[in-house]
């Protein structure tokens, strides 16, 4: 199995990125193995656009996306508040790529807690639909 990570980045900072992509690494390692399309786009891009052209690309390869919120303790980065993040859903859930919904909730260690997300995501996707 191939998987893509989906999450905040633009924003977050760098090193609550590596950490949280590590945790999360980890954790579908351990669940599931397979193999990680690294989503970590250089920075040479001129337009947001961009980034997520190559992030589609990527993801296009993925049997699975992981969509990952973060609780740090100084601010809460959600996916679904993602503008990038949402497009990469819709992309997914219309295509037929499975979807799977986790949180990285801060420690006291500066590490994370890797929990699965409950909620309603299939209310979000029928709101941010449309008909092709």
């Amino acid at each position: 199995m191939k998987y893509f990570i989906s999450m905040p980045m633009n924003g977050v900072p760098d090193d609550i990125i590596n950490t949280v992509m590590r945790e999360v690494r980890d954790y579908i390692s351990q669940r599931t193995g397979g193999e990680w399309i690294n989503n970590i786009i250089s920075s040479d891009l001129q337009h947001p656009l961009e980034y997520l052209g190559e992030s589609i690309r990527r993801m296009a390869q993925a049997d699975a996306v992981f969509f990952v919120s973060i609780d740090s303790r100084e601010l809460q980065y959600r996916w679904i508040d993602r503008r990038g993040c949402n497009v990469e859903f819709v992309a997914a859930k219309e295509y037929g790529i499975d979807c799977f919904y986790l949180r990285a909730i801060e420690k006291p260690n500066n590490s994370y807690e890797i929990v699965q997300e409950t909620g309603n995501v299939r209310a979000h996707h029928e709101r941010i639909s449309w008909d092709m």
